[in-house]
């Protein structure tokens, strides 16, 4: 961890006076090394944190789990992958992400963030769901969720390490820069996870009173 654990502001550096390079003039003291060096630790470390997807999230969904009368936290089996908005359903496919590691050697976190809300006393159930490389949700290494039955926006929170078990897959890659041809073939292979979120209602009813709510999506990664 870098030695002041934040970033410490400084003067621009010039060619001359007291902000100058090192020169017979003006040697580099011990404490611009110690900022500079903190610094360069710092924006190492925060490198690999960043937002990774905004979501609006999903209003007035209904669905049920696979087995209808479900209240209990879900899994990615219980949910039914294979539908859309349309049907009452609450299933975001949250894009495949590459991540590196921290310069303690480390993977960062992979966080969700949203709210929820569920009308008529029913059961809002969720999964958030991690897999390999392009997985599909059912090929998911790693998988949180929760319940909540309660009518009142909440904001919620599930956080999955990346370096718990084998989250991250190659993906194979080749960049363009989406105007020219490259006149040299450039590509590689970065590590990299897929993320789901998928959500029930126990109303399974379409009509007032029997909704819930799940928004304000995002997915983020964090310092472990």
């Amino acid at each position: 961890m870098s030695l002041f654990g934040r970033y410490i502001a400084h003067p621009t550096a010039s060619t001359t006076g007291l902000t100058g390079l090192p020169a017979t003039s003006n040697p580099l003291g011990a404490g611009r090394m110690t900022a500079w060096a903190n610094n360069a630790q710092h924006l190492a470390e925060q490198n690999a944190v960043r937002v990774l997807r905004s979501h609006a999230g999903i209003r007035n969904f209904y669905a049920a789990a696979v087995e209808t009368s479900l209240t209990a936290t879900p899994t990615v089996r219980d949910i039914r992958w294979a539908t859309s908005q349309k049907d009452g359903a609450a299933v975001i496919d949250l894009g495949v992400h590459y991540a590196w590691r921290r310069p303690d050697g480390r993977l960062p976190v992979a966080r969700l963030s949203f709210t929820t809300s569920v009308e008529g006393g029913y059961t809002l159930g969720w999964v958030f769901a991690l897999a390999p490389a392009q997985g599909g949700p059912l090929h998911a290494v790693q998988e949180v969720g929760g319940t909540t039955t309660s009518a009142t926006w909440t904001e919620r929170s599930e956080a999955l390490d990346l370096g718990n078990v084998a989250t991250l897959g190659p993906l194979d890659v080749a960049p363009t820069n989406g105007v020219l041809e490259a006149s040299v073939d450039e590509r590689g292979t970065l590590q990299a996870f897929r993320a789901f979120l998928g959500a029930y209602c126990s109303s399974n009813t379409n009509a007032s009173g029997s909704y819930a709510h799940l928004v304000g999506l995002s997915l983020t990664l964090e310092a472990p």
